[in-house]
């Protein structure tokens, strides 16, 4: 065997070899690529499934809070027609449970009584979290009266009447909100 062919023979191996882990590299890139595929479309299509998912009424979603390390379950009240309604029309509250509006900006927002069919307490809340202002056994008769703050708030809660006396609540105490 000349030079010449032995030299074109290793050529053609060496081609041979080179097309072989170019192959196998494509092959192993092409793997990790569906790999990655395949777990994103997963992913995306399971997210609904994957992610924690709080109790939730028809309307509002319910958020976890803690008034002086005390928790409470309130629905949330974030547009006009939410914020305007508030706990009107409800039969009865749960211990433990309320409702936190959530304001645009800090103002001296007031609450009513409209509808209401039980006594509650008012407390309002700034965009420091601390708590500036309660109202205490306002009462479902009170409508048209307006009860506001004292100083601006960002949020409000409305709670059963006495929650705020029997949990020691009162103006300067730290709220803790759990918003996601």
């Amino acid at each position: 065997m000349s030079f010449k062919n032995y030299a074109y023979g290793e050529f053609r191996n060496s081609r041979y070899i080179m097309k072989n882990q170019l192959s196998k590299k494509k092959i192993i890139e092409l793997i990790l690529i569906i790999i990655i595929i395949g777990t994103f479309s997963i992913v995306f299509l399971e997210r609904e499934n994957l992610r924690f998912e709080y109790p939730k009424t028809e309307e509002m979603p319910i958020r976890g809070i803690y008034i002086n390390d005390i928790p409470m379950w309130v629905n949330v009240a974030i547009s006009a027609k939410e914020i305007n309604t508030g706990l009107s029309g409800r039969i009865t509250l749960e211990a433990g449970q309320g409702m936190l509006f959530i304001f645009d900006k800090p103002d001296f927002y007031g609450m009513w009584m409209k509808d209401m069919n039980f006594p509650i307490d008012i407390i309002w809340i700034d965009e420091k979290l601390k708590i500036v202002d309660i109202k205490t056994q306002v009462s479902q008769k009170s409508y048209p009266e307006i009860f506001r703050p004292a100083q601006k708030a960002l949020y409000a809660i409305e709670v059963n009447a006495s929650f705020s006396e029997l949990n020691n609540i009162k103006i300067g105490d730290k709220v803790i909100l759990q918003i996601f």
